[in-house]
């Protein structure tokens, strides 16, 4: 607990700092205390600060953290960007059961559906993702999104289309 005896973080770059430099569940913790403060004093993070929170939670194997920051991003001032979202695929994609990664990556898409998290941001890592897990449900709902809330060409719609069911196929195959 010695992160709430500090005095005010002075600058955004001791925040990232902190959070760069965390090697526990405990000092993630504190940085997302810091983080907290940061918001209550309306200062903005930013996605730098926001991609060192989040990966330090997914670096350090707490993919569900990482997804929960992710899903409440808005709610506590973070702002992640590509960068973390692949973070964040790579954390789930190590996770160590098939249903603890269906679950991450059903949160996930249920955010970006519900506009929690911003889709053109998020969805085309995260569809990438679904693909390669052959998880095709999420990844027909991604592309679905991704379709109808950004800029994406029907050619790329349609290469992405082929991809799911060729994952389909395998997965199926793979039963």
């Amino acid at each position: 607990e010695e992160c709430l005896r500090t005095p005010p973080l002075p600058r955004i770059i001791t925040l990232c700092s902190l959070l760069k430099s965390a090697g526990s569940k405990e000092e993630a913790d504190c940085g997302l205390r810091a983080v907290v403060k940061y918001k209550q004093n309306f200062k903005p993070v930013g996605p730098y600060a926001s991609y060192l929170l989040i990966d330090a939670y997914a670096r350090l194997g707490y993919p569900h953290d990482a997804v929960h920051l992710m899903t409440h991003s808005s709610v506590l001032g973070l702002e992640p960007g590509q960068g973390t979202t692949k973070v964040v695929c790579q954390a789930i994609a190590r996770a160590d059961d098939t249903s603890t990664r269906t679950e991450l990556i059903e949160q996930l898409t249920k955010a970006v559906e519900e506009d929690k998290i911003r889709a053109q941001v998020v969805a085309r890592p995260l569809l990438e993702m679904a693909i390669q897990l052959r998880h095709v449900e999420a990844g027909k709902t991604l592309l679905s999104v991704l379709s109808h809330k950004t800029a994406v060409s029907n050619e790329f719609v349609q290469l992405q289309e082929q991809r799911l069911e060729d994952a389909e196929r395998a997965a199926e195959q793979q039963q």
